[in-house]
């Protein structure tokens, strides 16, 4: 996200007068951002799912749980959706 991100601040650069392939290359860029928050909403059902028993602190595997899937859903999509230079 941090690497995806640094280009993605591009389609900014159309607003301070840099050429219009900015907005291109940060849209491109923007779009890459969802990838890490859809392989970490991955990777923690699949550790939970590993773990195979009873988790002794319930509230906070849904917490974790929750945290990352509500990153996804804002930083991720919401983020990705207001980034794009067509909207």
């Amino acid at each position: 996200t941090l690497f995806s991100g640094i280009l993605g601040t591009g389609h900014h650069y159309y607003w301070i007068g840099a050429p219009g392939y900015w907005q291109w290359i940060g849209s491109l860029f923007s779009t890459l951002e969802v990838a890490p928050f859809f392989t970490m909403v991955i990777f923690t059902f699949v550790m939970t799912w590993k773990a195979g028993r009873k988790h002794p602190n319930r509230a906070a595997l849904l917490w974790s749980i929750g945290c990352s899937v509500m990153a996804f859903f804002g930083a991720g999509v919401w983020g990705f959706l207001h980034t794009l230079s067509s909207v």
